[in-house]
């Protein structure tokens, strides 16, 4: 069986090419930018000799929320509902596997999430008759490169990199991080494995944390706690501070413990800038 993955520079990618015990046919950006055009995606795929049943991981994503609307509704959804119609229209057996935030169940609002709902409503309202899409919803991953500067343990590095005050709110907002290479390993596993009857997976353990138990973690490790200002920020709306509601509950996957991995992690990228 083939697996492609779409995505040549997303840190997801780069985790699966580590973990995969087969190898992987990894398609460059200059070719799949091309595939809004019908014929150039089927062109590569015969050039490959693709065949029914093969699979399709597409990672490519723009995560940040705050980039431009039009670019992340292209690349989030309107790419990706592209490749599934040719797919469709072209009578071309394949599984395909997207992934998705697990905070599209929130009432977070944001260019990237309404992006992820769209895909994901767009598949989980319409029946497919040659495609066999999934969309693997994530948590916050972290473990590959250094943290994003938009999201929180991003804004923490920077702190940290230029021993700056770090303001916060109260961070009773709970949430789960995952490193990659553990959803890599889950998503290979779903992959290989036998056919699924959803169309939608959560990858959600049991182990929620506090982002304020996340920040004292990481200060307390760096010994930096003076840096530390929690509660110096309004406290953001439509967040999740428990998950005893209709929106977000415990998952059947386990993942370790983020917090020492996460001080390892940020004590390995701060290490690399020095060196």
């Amino acid at each position: 069986m083939k697996i492609l993955v779409i995505g040549e520079n997303s840190r997801l990618t780069k985790s699966l090419v580590n973990i995969s015990k087969t190898p992987l046919i990894i398609v460059k950006k200059e070719i799949y930018e091309n595939w809004f055009d019908d014929s150039m995606l089927i062109l590569y795929l015969k050039n490959i000799d693709f065949s029914n049943n093969d699979s399709i991981i597409i990672t490519k994503s723009i995560i940040n929320s705050n980039y431009d609307f039009n670019e992340v509704n292209k690349w989030n959804f309107l790419f990706q509902k592209k490749i599934i119609q040719i797919l469709e229209h072209h009578s071309i057996k394949a599984n395909i596997f997207l992934t998705g935030s697990i905070f599209e169940k929130t009432l977070v609002r944001n260019n990237y999430l309404d992006s992820k709902r769209k895909i994901s409503n767009y598949i989980l309202t319409n029946k497919f008759s040659f495609v066999t899409p999934l969309v693997i919803r994530l948590h916050t991953l972290y473990g590959i490169g250094n943290p994003p500067s938009n999201m929180f343990l991003g804004q923490i590095f920077t702190s940290l990199k230029n021993k700056t005050k770090f303001d916060m709110s109260d961070g009773n907002q709970v949430r789960q991080y995952h490193h990659y290479n553990e959803v890599s390993s889950f998503l290979l596993n779903i992959v290989s494995g036998s056919k699924l009857n959803v169309k939608i997976i959560d990858f959600t353990g049991s182990e929620w944390i506090k982002l304020k138990d996340l920040a004292n973690s990481v200060y307390n490790y760096f010994n930096c706690l003076e840096l530390l200002n929690i509660g110096s920020l309004k406290k953001p709306q439509n967040e999740i501070i428990k998950i005893e509601n209709q929106f977000i509950k415990n998952g059947d996957f386990y993942f370790e413990n983020p917090l020492m991995r996460i001080n390892k992690y940020l004590e390995k990228s701060l290490n690399e800038i020095d060196n």
